[in-house]
């Protein structure tokens, strides 16, 4: 058995029964979007040799289109999905986003160790009420290629949010923040009541 060409993998040998079929598996395994040629030769000291050209070629992965995600405004919601590294190198992905005020990776810096699988989240912060948003998120690599995901999020009403509770002592001074962010693309008015 001789294997030519750039990611084919297959066993070295291969054993028939007289006067029947078998089927033997050769996979292509690519890392790198191109064009090649290979051949693999069936080599047996009886029947000779028996060989074929192979025509390989390996395309970018279409597009993911995940599902729509519903979250209230002022509220994150996210998809978890695995990034794999099929190759013996270290690789490092680099997230490119469009549409940034929508979406986001975490984390920020994803490395694949060899043969080894990553989990992202890809998060959804609306800014809009009932109308769906979209993005396109790519990781890329130099190595093994890359992954695109397209997005889609629809902001709802928010309802409460959770009760914060501010404690100090009698007859003491305190101060504490709380953080509010206008989710909307425009200037809001805000309206901030004080129950004593």
């Amino acid at each position: 058995m001789i294997i030519n060409g750039d990611y084919l993998i297959g066993e070295n040998s291969f054993f028939m029964q007289a006067n029947s079929v078998g089927i033997y598996e050769l996979i292509y395994s690519p890392l790198a979007i191109g064009r090649s040629r290979g051949s693999i030769a069936f080599i047996n000291e009886h029947l000779g040799e028996i060989w074929y050209d192979l025509s390989l070629g390996c395309e970018d992965q279409p597009p993911v289109r995940l599902p729509v995600l519903r979250t209230e405004l002022g509220k994150v919601e996210q998809h978890r999905i695995v990034l794999e590294n099929p190759s013996d190198k270290e690789v490092k992905v680099v997230a490119k986003i469009v549409n940034q005020t929508n979406f986001d990776v975490v984390p920020e810096n994803i490395v694949l160790k060899p043969y080894d699988a990553v989990a992202a989240f890809i998060r959804y912060m609306p800014s809009n009420l009932d109308v769906t948003e979209t993005g396109e998120i790519t990781f890329s690599t130099n190595e093994i290629g890359k992954w695109k995901y397209l997005v889609f999020g629809v902001g709802i009403p928010p309802t409460k949010f959770e009760t914060r509770v501010v404690s100090v002592g009698l007859n003491k001074d305190y101060s504490s923040t709380i953080h509010f962010k206008n989710p909307f693309k425009e200037a809001i008015s805000v309206t901030i009541l004080m129950d004593a």
